[in-house]
């Protein structure tokens, strides 16, 4: 089996090169590309003659290893995001703040606002159509506002 894989290792780096790339295009997340490449450069160097399959899964873990600190530099997580800064997937949120314009008239503390090219339901104190307003919460897909 040893010699096997010595007169192949070449070809065997290569498709666990295909393989690992592969299934990152499958399973996307950032997690096989990188051993992907790493086992990409130990087929270029096999390739290129340099033998020893020891030298060569040593090549491959210290790649692997470079290829991910390089890899996390690019995708930006190396600064994890603060839960304490509110809900991921609460799109209201990035509106706290932010000046908008009445759609619908704030009549008994209920409307409409206009938030770039989508209508939201706003809350507040009475308010007349164009009446510019400012988001200061929201509740669930409702923006609070005041004038």
């Amino acid at each position: 089996m040893y010699a096997v894989f010595v007169a192949y290792a070449p070809w065997l780096w290569l498709g666990l090169c295909v393989a690992l790339i592969s299934l990152e295009v499958m399973l996307p997340g950032l997690h096989f590309i990188w051993f992907g490449i790493a086992a990409g450069f130990v087929a270029l160097a096999a390739f290129a003659g340099f033998s020893g399959i020891e030298w060569q899964f040593a090549a491959f873990a210290l790649l692997s290893i470079a290829a991910i600190y390089f890899g996390r530099g690019l995708s930006g997580r190396e600064h994890p995001v603060d839960p304490a800064a509110g809900p991921l997937n609460d799109r209201g949120l990035q509106y706290v703040g932010r000046r908008v314009v009445v759609e619908e008239a704030i009549v008994n503390g209920r409307g409409k606002v206009k938030v770039g090219d989508s209508v939201w339901l706003a809350e507040g104190a009475d308010a007349s159509v164009g009446t510019e307003v400012t988001v200061t919460s929201t509740r669930g897909t409702i923006l609070l506002v005041k004038v």
